[in-house]
């Protein structure tokens, strides 16, 4: 008979617990960097569920998805209100810069960088593993 040991640390995490799921979605104006860092986002941490949305159906998405975590040109209250992390995204000049809320604590990123984004994915599935949404 096989070990069940062998085939319980197969699937358990290093910490024990199965990881959280997160959901992201990318909503922002300008098709190519949506779908750019959607496919980005979704390589980059593969068990994630990452969804590229147009912004004309930006609520409605809200809504299905539930997202952990909302990439957008803009902010509307169901991001503000429903979503643990958001990153509003503005094109200034030839500047990318962010507006970047965790929790409802915000901070403004100059030229946000695709490692950045990742980085609030990272930090959204640390609070939902850790029970906080």
């Amino acid at each position: 008979m096989a070990d069940l040991r062998v085939y319980r640390s197969m699937w358990s995490s290093p910490i024990g617990k199965v990881p959280a799921v997160i959901r992201v979605l990318v909503a922002l104006e300008l098709r190519t960097y949506r779908e750019a860092i959607a496919q980005a986002l979704q390589y980059e941490h593969p068990q994630a569920q990452v969804h590229p949305a147009d912004p004309e159906v930006f609520d409605l998405e809200m809504m299905h998805l539930e997202p952990h975590v909302v990439i957008c040109s803009q902010t509307t209250p169901a991001v503000r209100d429903g979503a643990l992390c958001w990153v509003k995204i503005l094109i200034v000049g030839e500047e990318l810069r962010a507006v970047v809320s965790v929790r409802g604590q915000c901070k403004i990123v100059s030229d946000i960088t695709l490692a950045e984004l990742g980085s609030v994915v990272e930090e959204a599935e640390a609070l939902v593993q850790a029970g906080e949404h």
